[in-house]
């Protein structure tokens, strides 16, 4: 610390709580989609007439991404 700057206080730094919501919000989105593909892909090769490996698909990826952001939230604390 240099003298002249002594009892000055330090400017705050700012928080990246944007990066932070947007670090725990991309997996959900990825999770949920790529099982969702993943579903409509085995529907189409299947042949089905109702996407049910899409439905089941997007309902693993919203549960297993909550379920990962629910840990993550949890050791934060």
């Amino acid at each position: 610390m240099l003298p002249m700057d002594q009892g000055k206080p330090r400017p705050k730094r700012p928080t990246y709580d944007f990066l932070k919501m947007w670090g725990m919000t991309l997996p959900l989105i990825l999770t949920t989609a790529l099982l969702g593909l993943l579903g409509h892909w085995v529907d189409q090769w299947l042949e089905f007439d109702f996407p049910l490996f899409t439905l089941l698909g997007i309902f693993a990826g919203l549960v297993g991404a909550v379920y990962q952001l629910l840990k993550t939230l949890n050791k934060k604390k």
